[in-house]
Formats: structure tokens, C-alpha cells, sequence
């Protein structure tokens, strides 16, 4: 029988590599590519507009520079804040959320996945569940939005990591 209950820490390793997890799926998401596309087209006839007329060789130089200087703003800028600024950010945001100090317990059945800290505990549906991420090192499950629930794999066996994968896709609403 499968133990459906885990309890971990979470430390701001694992902040760090859930921002990542979420950068990474962001850009292979097809709903963002059209509007990461859309966004660099505009950034590009913006920056043509403010160089053209500045720069030798004309208007196909300006849309040549401006177009490697958008893709570099679109897709650089937001690796590089997650690259550089993350790991600070993480660790900021470990200290000042209460339920990343003590252990934090999860547990899921039929009916929905649990969380019980020091400050509270909540329970979600399957149904409730608008998204979740994985990779190597972390589960991550969107009950609302704008929040999302952190899962380590390091606190479950294999048999764990399968069983809530087998909930998420035939329960969830994802």
C-alpha cells in the first residue's frame, strides 16, 4: 500500500529551483509564445522607431539592431532576473513566510491534496487544481493562480511521485 503522506522542509534551494522550473515551462508554454512574440514585434518597431535616423545604414540596419536588441530584452531579461536576482529573492521570501520555517506535512486521497503547517493547514480538490509543474527535483501545484504549492520529490518515494501524478492527470482540472 502506498503511503499518501509526506513531510519535508522547505529551504530556499528549492525557492530558487521552483522559480527556475517555472522560467523554463514559461517559454515552452504555446499560449506565452504569442505573446512573447507579439511583445518582441513591438519592441522591435519601437526601438526601430527611436533609432532610425540615428544610426548609419539605413532602415534595415535600425530594424536588424533593434530586432537582436528586443529578443534580448523579451527573453534575456527575464533569465537573467531569475539567474542573478532569484537566489536573493528566495531567500527573502523563505524568511518572511511563516510556513517555510517547520516542517511543512502534505497528504492527498480521492477527495484532494493537503497541507498542514505551524500557521494553518488547507485542503484543496483535484478538481481546484489549475496546473502543476514537474521536474527532476520538485512538484508544483497551482490551487489558485496566483499561488502555488511546493513539493520536493527528496521527501517521497517513487510510488508517491507516480500516485499523485495518476491524481493530477485523471483528477485534476488541468
Amino acid at each position: 500500500m502506498i503511503r499518501r503522506e509526506t513531510v519535508v522542509e522547505i529551504g530556499h534551494a528549492d525557492l530558487v529551483a521552483a522559480q527556475r522550473l517555472i522560467l523554463r515551462a514559461g517559454f515552452r508554454r504555446p499560449p506565452q509564445r504569442w505573446k512573447q512574440a507579439l511583445l518582441w514585434g513591438v519592441a522591435t518597431a519601437f526601438f526601430s522607431m527611436i533609432l532610425y535616423g540615428e544610426l548609419l545604414g539605413g532602415l534595415a540596419g535600425t530594424v536588424a539592431i533593434s530586432a537582436f536588441g528586443s529578443l534580448l530584452l523579451v527573453f534575456g531579461l527575464p533569465v537573467l532576473i531569475v539567474l542573478l536576482l532569484g537566489p536573493r529573492a528566495a531567500r527573502r521570501n523563505w524568511r518572511a513566510v511563516p510556513a517555510f520555517q517547520g516542517p511543512l506535512h502534505y497528504s492527498w486521497d480521492e477527495e484532494g491534496f493537503s497541507s498542514a503547517t505551524l500557521s494553518g493547514h488547507s485542503m484543496h480538490r483535484w478538481p481546484s487544481y489549475r496546473r502543476w509543474l514537474e521536474n527532476d527535483r520538485l512538484l508544483l501545484l497551482w490551487p489558485h493562480p496566483a499561488t502555488y504549492q511546493i513539493l520536493p520529490k527528496r521527501a517521497l518515494e517513487p510510488a508517491q511521485v507516480e500516485d499523485l501524478r495518476r491524481f493530477l492527470l485523471q483528477q485534476a482540472g488541468t
